[in-house]
């Protein structure tokens, strides 16, 4: 078996201020552990700041802070640099450097803000992971950050939700009206499959599609997987259709 990715929890700044060096090694770091996997992608979540919890409220407030005190821009040009110095660690190790789309509680990184962080580090090495799980939940059009992402798509983290104003109950029992992250395999949410495979021919994405959701629900695992991968090839034949009547 081959890893095709490391999920990696690496800080990307450390507070404003203070030397960037623990956030530069932290990534460096990873990067190595994603090599010795033999892995080519390093996923990391950006904005994510040094010496903080990773609970999302602890991470949010030390966003806030910082922002505050310097301005998000200038946040945004730290965590850009830090990348940009990782990113050349990264493309002497074989590894590239997938910067995640924004988490739904991530307050200041709006749609642009981790597109124009990677654009800033103009590196081969430095791209996106494209997640689906914030994007309904703020109300950002998926097909559209896949038209952002482009050909620095390097790969992505597939699962269904039913976006922000849905009542939704996760599995400990709590009822949420603002909609969860619930990591529903495709097709149970709101996210339409068929458009999103489509963009992905039109940018030519080549690498692995990887999925962050199990089984259908309700089904014997095996059957259940075997459903969920149906599902996906159907919407596949569906958007090929579509791409065919349309260069017709």
């Amino acid at each position: 078996m081959t890893a095709v990715q490391h999920h990696g929890l690496s800080s990307t700044y450390a507070p404003l201020g203070s030397p960037q060096d623990e956030a530069i090694a932290h990534m460096r770091r990873c990067i190595d552990f994603t090599a010795n996997l033999g892995c080519e992608v390093l996923v990391l979540h950006p904005g994510r700041g040094a010496g903080i919890s990773r609970q999302s409220r602890p991470l949010s407030i030390s966003f806030r802070r910082n922002a505050r005190g310097h301005d998000k821009e200038r946040v945004l040009e730290c965590c850009a640099e830090n990348l940009r110095m990782a990113g050349r660690y990264a493309q002497e190790s074989g590894v590239k450097i997938a910067s995640r789309n924004v988490d739904s509680f991530r307050a200041g990184w709006e749609y642009s803000g981790p597109a124009e962080a990677c654009r800033m580090t103009s590196s081969p090495a430095v791209g996106y992971c494209l997640d689906f799980g914030p994007c309904p939940l703020r109300g950002v059009d998926v097909v559209r950050w896949i038209d952002i992402m482009g050909d620095r798509l390097f790969t992505t983290h597939f699962h269904d939700n039913h976006g922000p104003g849905a009542k939704t109950v996760s599995a400990s029992g709590f009822i949420s009206a603002g909609g969860l992250d619930e990591h529903l395999p495709p097709g149970f949410g709101t996210i339409p499959w068929t458009d999103v495979i489509a963009a992905l021919v039109r940018i030519g994405y080549s690498s692995p599609v990887n999925f962050e959701s199990g089984a259908w629900p309700g089904m014997e695992p095996a059957e259940g997987l075997k459903a969920a991968i149906n599902y996906w090839r159907t919407c596949e034949h569906l958007a090929e259709k579509r791409l065919r009547q349309a260069n017709q």
